[in-house]
């Protein structure tokens, strides 16, 4: 395979990872409550694969969407 396409298929790779990642967070957050917009978009914004895998991690432990978003802050 060509040097572009590799660049292509690895970017897409990623780009899929990433998506997944962010679309895990928000769906333990939707266990404890609705996932604003804003929230959402922030989510699915973030590109950096360790900061999402922490979000994953505050997900699962969020007792609440405002508890997240608390930890969010501290995190960020």
């Amino acid at each position: 395979m060509c040097r572009a396409l590799e660049e292509f298929y690895d970017d897409g790779v990623a780009e899929g990872i990433t998506k997944g990642k962010a679309s895990a967070v928000i769906e333990l957050l939707s266990e404890a409550g609705e996932v604003s917009k804003e929230l959402s978009d922030k989510i699915y914004e973030q590109k950096d694969l360790e900061v999402l895998k922490k979000w994953l991690k505050l997900a699962a432990r969020a007792e609440s969407i405002s508890d997240f978003e608390k930890e969010l802050q501290v995190c960020i």
